[in-house]
């Protein structure tokens, strides 16, 4: 059952990422807040007892906000004549941050929770 679990987030997680890029062309605040709702099944879906896994999605997650709110900063940045390329870049990096932060947040809300609970609860031992 957890397998399949794992293969569910992991769909999902292809899934939004497509999402995020195909709705680009054609951005809206409810797509962003679908995202998010997606990006939030995601986190839910990968959350594992393995701490190292939950550690590599976190990282991952990280690195790829962190490339998405660059990209939207260097382009916001870059000038003040946007062609429709350059918005369809920040569109789609908005939609990107959105699903991988909602995903990020719920894995280390999850982490900070078993971080803080005394030794002997971890769900490890």
């Amino acid at each position: 059952m957890t397998m399949n679990l794992f293969k569910a987030g992991r769909w999902c997680f292809i899934l939004g990422l497509v999402i995020a890029v195909a709705v680009g062309f054609n951005s809206s605040s409810y797509m962003l807040a679908f995202l998010f709702l997606l990006g939030l099944v995601v986190g839910f879906l990968n959350i594992s007892r393995d701490e190292k896994r939950n550690t590599s999605f976190l990282v991952s997650a990280a690195f790829l906000i962190l490339v998405g709110m660059g990209g939207l900063q260097s382009l916001g940045v870059a000038g003040t004549r946007y062609t429709k390329m350059v918005l369809l870049v920040i569109s789609i990096l908005r939609n990107l941050v959105a699903f991988v932060s909602a995903s990020g947040l719920v894995v280390s809300l999850r982490n900070v929770f078993v971080l803080s609970s005394p030794l002997s609860s971890k769900p490890n031992q």
